[in-house]
């Protein structure tokens, strides 16, 4: 964006303001050459086309930048004048290229990801490392945020893509579904609940709970939230949590009933902590992988494949 404060561009004149950088370049080849047969060898192109090119740049300026005779070609005073200015203008164009070249040489090198920490658990780690085996030069760069953060980074391009806990398109974001996830109870092992194979959301009214201290519209607690009116609409909330260890912690310390997901009970086993399934089947979280609403590149549409791949051999 311009600021307010920038000058204005000089305006050009009629004859210079459709010059281009070509020019410039045969005109400064055959500067250093002084010849058109070497200038030509050297840019790999005809010599004709060469000398109707500086033609062409002589007539725009309005002055003659050469002078050719059969035995020499000389540059004129406007000639050395105009050099100096047009290799700047040369070299300035060539260092912006390769700035632009080596940014975009980067970022296609290179994968951001956001994800919950909810989805931090084996399956996530399979399909990275499956990713990196088969792509062992691309560089991941992971970053734990919530799915509001991810959406908030993804309309900036921070990241390139995110995963949590959203089964739905938002504004300017599109998902992907990739697999679900079971809600499972987290119970204190002495609790009289941990003798239950199946855990029903109506015996949880009275019982105190542990809840992840979230924003209220994150997709996570939402779901979680959305369980709990289906029974009751003031649930007993003992404890909020910021973080799975400290759900953990809350929990064994029979401070009251968690809940967490399928995935997450892979990574973990504890004597004071039960794990038991909600009965109700419709308790499930569908893990996305979130992007722009914009084209997939093709490094993205890789990691899709590969995420696709693991999740079909469960």
């Amino acid at each position: 964006m311009l600021t307010k404060d920038r000058p204005k561009a000089r305006s050009l004149s009629p004859r210079t303001d459709r010059l281009e950088f070509r020019s410039l370049r045969h005109f400064a080849a055959v500067a250093e050459e002084l010849s058109f047969t070497r200038a030509a060898k050297g840019l790999d192109m005809e010599r004709s086309p060469l000398s109707r090119s500086i033609a062409t740049l002589e007539r725009r300026l309005g002055v003659k930048l050469f002078s050719r005779s059969r035995q020499a070609v000389q540059l004129t005073e406007d000639g050395k004048n105009f050099y100096p200015g047009a290799t700047q203008v040369l070299e300035a164009l060539d260092q912006a290229l390769a700035s632009v070249q080596e940014s975009s040489a980067h970022r296609t090198h290179r994968l951001r990801l956001g994800f919950s920490s909810a989805v931090a658990h084996p399956t996530l780690a399979k399909i990275l490392a499956r990713f990196r085996a088969e792509h062992p030069g691309i560089a991941l760069h992971l970053h734990e945020m919530s799915a509001l953060d991810q959406i908030d980074a993804l309309k900036r391009s921070s990241i390139d893509a995110g995963l949590t806990f959203l089964s739905e398109p938002r504004d300017r974001i599109r998902v992907e579904r990739l697999w679900s996830d079971s809600v499972m109870l987290l119970l204190p092992a002495r609790h009289a609940l941990a003798s239950q194979r199946h855990v029903e959301l109506k015996d949880l009214v009275r019982e105190p709970l542990v809840l992840h201290d979230a924003e209220a519209s994150d997709p996570y607690r939402a779901h979680v939230d959305a369980l709990l009116r289906t029974v009751t609409e003031t649930p007993r909330v003992e404890a909020r949590v910021s973080n799975f260890a400290a759900l953990l912690t809350c929990v064994a310390a029979g401070l009251g009933v968690g809940f967490t997901t399928a995935g997450q009970t892979e990574a973990f086993q504890r004597l004071d902590v039960v794990i038991r399934p909600l009965s109700k089947q419709a308790a499930k979280l569908v893990i996305s992988l979130l992007y722009r609403d914009e084209p997939m590149s093709a490094l993205l549409e890789q990691f899709l494949e590969v995420a696709k791949f693991v999740m079909s051999s469960y």
